[in-house]
């Protein structure tokens, strides 16, 4: 059985917001979030080449906090 998704409307790329430090900073990405979310947005791109998540080290990953 073939399932169908559709990919209509807005989907931007979320980008990896960083501190002065160069650690991810995850309060800056959850206010983007929040903002985010309240616009009519269809979706989001994580990861793959249009951000920095293919440099970001194991401790930085999200699943790891």
């Amino acid at each position: 059985m073939q399932h169908r998704i559709s990919l209509a409307g807005i989907f931007p790329p979320i980008p990896t917001p960083f501190k002065e430090n160069g650690d991810v900073d995850y309060d800056h990405l959850g206010s983007n979030l929040e903002k985010w979310n309240s616009e009519p947005l269809s979706g989001y791109v994580l990861g793959g080449s249009n951000g920095e998540y293919a440099y970001l080290t194991e401790d930085e990953l999200p699943h790891r906090r």
